[in-house]
């Protein structure tokens, strides 16, 4: 196995089909530059077990350990890009005979690609019961509480919620308000470790602010705060809460600020680039993407740039929490008139709504000599990717630039016909180049950046068809340029 992990393999070409591997192995050394992978042995590795395989045998291989009871759904299945490894939970360590059906596959040669090691940091999956579900389940302790829903209302509970810390979030429908109490009550029934529930009705401003309102403890049902009869005193009123995610420390105010779920994967992607880099983070609210980048990628500089007064607060608070303040440069602004210019490798524009009206500063955020751009847009459906690209390539070339679209990925669906996006491009200077390169000559300096969208039969003839990708969204192997004449 490569990346140096510590592992025994599992049955090599002529050895006899017998017990993959037994926990009292002998462990080889663990590299101190290998994060992932352990020795089998030793107490902590019982719930950490995983099987290494090559990545693009793992489909079969979980579908075999599933038909056999192996495989642990409480833990995810991670991959290893740089050395094409997948690690596969297992509840215990499978006999070899179990894959020996493999062998019936051209592609498989042999078994001495499939090992057995120890997970240093499992990534877990979090179990979340359906509110629904457990109401149903449990009329009886909810009658002892006086609590009473009917099947139709069960049918409209919120799907989900989430968790900040110790408060849960919920978005109850117009049509359940009356019972937003009773239903608050029901979710602390289910789970006793939340402190506070609130209710959430969307968002407000510029500062995206969110309207809500703390339903548990009933603290606004009847005016209970002004009732004399009232007593709240033995609960923790506060929605200040420290919310852990990827590894990082959050601090906010959730009565006052919004703290995304939908974007963890982005933020986990952008915790792994930039290191050794010089960043420039706009929008960046309490840290959402420059904490993980700090504390997991260690870029040389991060400027932080807020506009909100509480958001900044709190990202101060955040950079001390973690630990980053010799990386983290906070800023507290307004990013069309902040931003500092020709300082970074790498730009963040993870705000949405009018992202695109700050193009113009992200781009002379970047070095002189370029950078890479990360552009997050919500967009109609039907005018992705081709609108946030072409309002890239055009701010692009109004700085003289070149733009090279790198990825274009789907985030979210944001509301009905309309998803969160990102865009990541690369932004060169690239002296005496016209704007009709590489496009063909069937593109004038004039025409807009819609081509390969509106004749895809002209462009696949003059490019090869990689430009869309289905499993990627779209991504574009040839290099965007500006509408506008020299670049």
């Amino acid at each position: 196995m490569s990346s140096g992990s510590s592992s025994s393999s599992v049955m090599s070409s002529g050895s006899s089909p017998s017990s993959v591997m037994s926990s009292g192995s002998s462990p080889s050394s663990v590299p101190d530059h290998d994060p992932v992978l352990s020795s089998v042995s030793g107490p902590a590795s019982g719930n950490r077990l995983v099987l290494c395989v090559p990545s693009h045998t793992a489909g079969r291989i979980i579908s075999i350990l599933k038909s056999a009871s192996l495989f642990d759904p409480g833990r995810k299945t991670e991959t290893i890009r740089i050395s094409g490894i997948s690690l596969i939970p297992v509840i215990r360590i499978p006999e070899t005979d179990l894959f020996l059906p493999l062998l019936s596959d051209p592609s498989f040669q042999d078994l001495s690609g499939i090992s057995a090691a120890s997970s240093l940091n499992p990534s877990y999956v979090k179990k979340e019961v359906p509110l629904k579900t457990f109401v149903r389940n449990s009329r009886s302790l909810l009658a002892e509480n006086s609590l009473f829903f009917t099947d139709e209302q069960i049918d409209r509970f919120p799907a989900g919620r989430q968790m900040i810390g110790d408060i849960a979030v919920l978005t109850i429908p117009d049509s359940l308000q009356a019972e937003k109490y009773d239903i608050a009550r029901a979710l602390v029934l289910m789970d006793p470790s939340i402190r506070l529930v609130l209710n959430d009705s969307g968002i407000r401003g510029v500062f995206r602010e969110p309207c809500r309102e703390i339903i548990y403890p009933p603290v606004s049902r009847d005016k209970s705060r002004d009732d004399p009869g009232a007593d709240f005193s033995g609960y923790d009123l506060s929605t200040v809460v420290t919310h852990e995610e990827n590894g990082c420390h959050f601090r906010l105010d959730v009565m006052k600020l919004m703290f995304s779920k939908g974007n963890l994967e982005e933020k986990r992607r952008m915790s792994r680039t930039g290191s050794g880099e010089t960043v420039v983070d706009m929008f960046c609210g309490i840290g959402y993407f420059t904490i993980p980048m700090a504390v997991r990628a260690k870029p040389e500089r991060i400027f932080a740039i807020e506009l909100n007064p509480v958001s900044f607060r709190y990202l101060c608070e955040n950079i001390r929490l973690n630990h980053v303040e010799k990386i983290v440069t906070p800023v507290l602004g307004d990013c069309g008139k902040v931003t500092p210019e020709g300082v970074a490798d790498r730009v963040l524009m993870g705000y949405v709504g009018t992202t695109h009206c700050f193009l113009d500063a992200g781009i002379r955020a970047l070095k002189p000599q370029g950078g890479i751009l990360h552009y997050h847009e919500t967009v109609p459906e039907k005018l992705y990717p081709q609108r946030p690209v072409d309002r890239i390539c055009r701010a692009a070339a109004k700085a003289g630039k070149k733009t090279e679209i790198m990825d274009c990925r789907i985030i979210k669906k944001y509301s009905p016909g309309v998803i969160h996006v990102v865009i990541d491009a690369r932004i060169f200077r690239s002296p005496g180049k016209t704007a009709r390169q590489n496009i063909g000559s069937i593109v004038s300096a004039d025409m807009p950046l819609y081509i390969p969208f509106f004749f895809p039969d002209i462009f696949e003839r003059l490019h090869p068809p990689r430009w869309r990708d289905p499993e990627r969204g779209y991504s574009f192997p040839f290099n965007f340029v500006g509408p506008t004449g020299k670049i």
